[in-house]
């Protein structure tokens, strides 16, 4: 894999964001990315240095951005280019591909933190500002800071145990740069895959396992794919709120919500 445009990064940079499209997930990119515009909330501002890079694992989806933005075209075995459902052997070879990606800018960045954020999310706030103020500040000693994942009953919008999730999701996460953590991304996708549903859960045991304290995002802050009436009908987006994540939907049905929320911005 090429990191040379990691090597380049501001050393002021407190967070690097990184993505991993594909060809299928390009339009999702452009959506984020206006989501960025449209809400002013752009990575690098005048008191939150970071950076965004986007990795891809296709020269269509490489094309598409190299022009604009950090890109970096992974150079291992290829990868299916259409979006995959979930728990298909084409989806655990994508989602593990994150593994790597995030191994990668941890160990060729002089950044403080990692994120990883997908591209089926929208951008209400500056997330760099809202992990530094609300997280890194506060809780010094916490390595990861994820979205809750879980899926909750009764009315519920709090994680069950915010030390202890049984559910984090990589799709927003921020990894303290320690090279502790940096074999926790190290797996075989021959095995790992069969064992594990996708990145998630495997990353969730290995952490467990390491005894990395990690921390969840409030869920009114970070909202998640089954937030109350996300899927059903428009709804009031509380003003703490940094990002939309249209998780826990089929392929097909995300821009469809995207589109009844009003966040389809392309």
């Amino acid at each position: 894999m090429n990191c040379r445009v990691l090597r380049t990064l501001k050393t002021r940079d407190s967070i690097v964001w990184i993505t991993l499209i594909n060809k299928g997930y390009i339009e999702f990119a452009k959506n984020f990315i206006m989501s960025i515009k449209k809400n002013c909330c752009e990575f690098d501002n005048s008191s939150f240095f970071s950076s965004f890079v986007i990795f891809c694992t296709d020269q269509e989806s490489y094309d598409e951005f190299k022009n604009e933005y950090n890109c970096v075209l992974s150079s291992s075995s290829p990868l299916p280019s259409e979006i995959q459902q979930w728990e298909t052997k084409g989806y655990k070879e994508i989602v593990f591909k994150k593994l790597d990606v995030i191994s990668c800018t941890l160990k060729n960045t002089v950044a403080d933190y990692v994120g990883f954020i997908d591209m089926d999310i929208v951008l209400f706030s500056n997330p760099t500002k809202l992990i530094v103020e609300q997280y890194i500040s506060q809780y010094p000693d916490v390595s990861i800071f994820a979205q809750c994942d879980e899926v909750l009953m009764n009315g519920m919008n709090t994680c069950s145990d915010r030390t202890y999730c049984p559910s984090i999701c990589t799709g927003m996460i921020v990894f303290k740069n320690d090279p502790f953590l940096y074999d926790t991304f190290d797996y075989n996708i021959t095995t790992d895959s069969q064992q594990y549903y996708g990145d998630q859960d495997y990353l969730l045991k290995k952490i467990q396992d390491k005894n990395v304290k990690y921390l969840t995002i409030d869920r009114n802050v970070c909202i998640n794919g089954c937030y109350p009436s996300l899927k059903d009908t428009r709804i009031i987006i509380p003003k703490e709120t940094c990002t939309v994540h249209f998780n826990y939907l089929y392929n097909y049905m995300k821009k469809d919500k995207m589109i009844l929320q009003g966040m389809w911005y392309c």
